[in-house]
């Protein structure tokens, strides 16, 4: 079996089987020699067959089971497109970006293989670091070089996609002293993660939770001035800090289902909440007894919400659910003229400046970091309630936005819209004052966002200030996206990009030591894994997200190709929809059926379904894999006729 193999079956092991990545496994001087020769030999394979070509014959040994895929993500992590190198490369013409890649190569290699001795010998991780780093610092000096690309195709040097931004590609000059410590932080993580005394991290976990947030409206999509982000400390402080996700879903379209979604690491159909309220959404029909919440509040961690809960949560105020220590949570959302509920007590707010809902929050959030810090690990969950509707920006901030030019997608106020559901079909071409109050509106929401970004800054500044910023993971994202008029359409709960897409950034150093953009996607039912993990908390066992924290350190080859997305209810038809690569397939309880093709048509303009019913017919089968229920467990469902 090839390393590409070996390290792809454990991968899609681990994803399945949601295993812990953490737990001491590698813990003999016959461990440690195994993997020292399994990953020098691997390097050398490379070194080698870029000087003399992909026939360069190679004497490799697999890395004992107990590496897990050690060896493979760091090897691909030192040479890039070059695991294994495609054609041999122009020695006199590379000759100084050979080096460097040896250099790389090599230090990589000898910090694992010396690292994982030290700690089998029994130092400790800072002293195991210090003495196996002194051939990874030579980087530095050998890394004085420019990315190259030969004759042959070949690019020289090029590491993984995770310390990238320090290499760059042909005519970037390798930054060595950022590329160095991106690569013995990643590497200090991994070995730590199968060494002898190998523990979960436990890192403070600060979770940012926008409420009805698009996905493009952080960084320069809607900027004033093309320069400046939207929210620039979410993309200074967080994003240019980590991982960006550029294929970032809810898998329910709507406030309580999906902030429910969130909490228990489960769909909608599974949780029960499928609205905001009736008969089956919001606060009455989730069960909190099992949540993100409790199990990081069993495992020793303080934790505090501070706003926006679950729609219908007014009608059991002052109750805190279980598994919070700190709770100040809206009563009923608004911007001003509110009441938090502050551990059992109802505080009315009025409708001063100084009383601005976000910022109310946000001062509160941060003193929960200063008296938390360095005392235990903590869970801060930060959910303001903007940009929601009415979309009131803090008085600092209203007009900001005013002069910005109305948003005007290819599928804005779609004309032709005859291949459409019936519940599209019946809304009416918009006319110039709808779409007036939309462009207004769309202005209010990003004006909103304004004051979150303030928030964000704050909360940074407060972990820095208290020193946990390195031992914290930051997560910012939103509950569901928002449709500015696209196929006629505006809020959300719609199966389309808009309604479905959110933000999601993500920085934690040990994991994401530079800044990248990672395609795989990442889902709202993913959050309470990974920080489970992170934290060696033992989650619900009925989970069905997926930890990303092998995603966010770039070593998950193996992750979902599709997900599950529903709705129920309301002006839009009841649907479940199975959302792969390029294809994503709607089916509605009306028998209604819709099909797109997201490569060839990302504003979903033309319903495909009707010209392609073999891919109809396997999407049907997979939404049924996804959803074994599927229609029978929605009401009304026409299918059943």
């Amino acid at each position: 079996m090839t390393r590409a193999a070996a390290r792809l079956v454990l991968a899609l092991g681990i994803l399945l089987a949601g295993a812990r990545s953490w737990g001491a496994q590698c813990t003999t001087t016959l461990d440690a020699k195994g993997v020292s020769s399994s990953i020098r030999k691997a390097v050398s394979c490379n070194y080698a067959r870029l000087r003399r070509g992909p026939t360069a014959k190679c004497h490799l040994t697999a890395a004992p089971a107990c590496a897990g895929t050690l060896v493979p993500d760091a090897v691909a992590l030192a040479y890039g497109a070059n695991d294994p190198p495609a054609a041999a490369v122009d020695k006199l013409a590379l000759k100084t970006q050979l080096a460097c890649q040896k250099a790389i190569g090599t230090g990589v290699a000898t910090f694992v293989g010396k690292k994982l001795t030290y700690l089998v010998k029994g130092l400790s991780a800072p002293d195991a670091e210090t003495r196996a780093r002194k051939t990874i610092d030579r980087i530095v000096k050998k890394c004085v070089v420019t990315v190259a690309l030969d004759a042959g195709g070949v690019v020289l040097p090029d590491v993984g996609p995770q310390v990238d931004a320090a290499v760059g590609g042909p005519g970037s000059a390798v930054d060595g002293p950022t590329l160095r410590d991106a690569l013995i932080t990643l590497l200090e993580t991994w070995v730590d993660r199968i060494g002898p005394n190998a523990a979960p991290p436990r890192p403070n976990v600060v979770l940012i939770l926008a409420d009805d947030q698009r996905f493009d409206t952080i960084g320069l999509t809607h900027s004033l001035d093309g320069v400046t982000p939207v929210m620039p400390n979410v993309t200074t402080l967080i994003a240019n800090q980590g991982v960006t996700f550029k294929n970032s879903y809810t898998t329910t379209a709507l406030c309580a289902p999906s902030r429910s979604s969130l909490l228990a690491g489960k769909y909608s159909h599974t949780t029960g909440v499928h609205d905001n309220s009736a008969t089956d959404g919001g606060f009455a029909h989730f069960n909190d007894a099992s949540t993100l919440a409790t199990w990081l509040h069993a495992a020793g961690y303080k934790t505090g919400l501070y706003g926006k809960y679950l729609n219908g949560y007014a009608s059991a105020s002052p109750y805190t659910p279980p598994g919070w220590d700190e709770w100040h949570a809206f009563k009923a959302p608004q911007y001003f003229d509110y009441t938090l509920v502050e551990n059992g007590v109802e505080v009315p707010y009025g409708s001063t400046d100084a009383e601005y809902s976000t910022d109310v929050l946000a001062a509160k959030a941060v003193q929960f970091i200063h008296d938390n810090a360095g005392t235990q690990p903590f869970f801060l969950y930060f959910t303001p309630y903007a940009p929601h509707a009415p979309a009131t920006p803090a008085p600092r901030y209203a007009g900001k936005f005013s002069s910005i030019p109305p948003w005007r997608p290819a599928n804005f106020n779609e004309a032709d819209v005859s291949d459409k559901p019936a519940w599209l079909r019946a809304i009416a071409l918009w006319g110039p004052t709808k779409i007036a109050n939309q462009d207004a509106f769309d202005r209010k929401q990003l004006e909103c966002l304004q004051a979150v970004d303030d928030a964000v800054g704050a909360i940074v500044q407060a972990l820095r200030d208290t020193g946990v910023i390195r031992n914290t993971i930051v997560m910012y994202a939103a509950d569901n996206g928002y449709s500015w008029g696209s196929h006629r359409w505006e809020p959300k709960q719609c199966p389309y990009e808009e309604c479905t897409r959110v933000p999601l950034v993500v920085s934690y150093p040990p994991l994401t030591p530079l800044p990248r953009e990672e395609t795989r996607f990442g889902l709202n039912v993913d959050y309470a894994e990974t920080m489970a993990e992170l934290a060696g908390a033992t989650p619900d066992p009925g989970v069905e997200g997926a930890s990303l924290v092998r995603v966010l350190d770039g070593t998950a080859p193996g992750w979902r190709s599709d997900f599950l997305e529903e709705h129920w209810n309301g002006q839009i038809s009841t649907y479940a929809q199975v959302h792969g690569v390029p294809w994503k397939y709607t089916e509605y309880v009306t028998t209604e059926s819709e099909l797109y093709d997201l490569g060839a048509d990302p504003f979903e303009l033309a319903n495909a379904a009707g010209a392609n019913p073999g891919v109809v017919s396997t999407m049907a089968a997979r939404l049924r894999e996804l959803r074994p229920l599927w229609p029978a467990d929605s009401p009304s469902a026409a299918f059943l006729d």
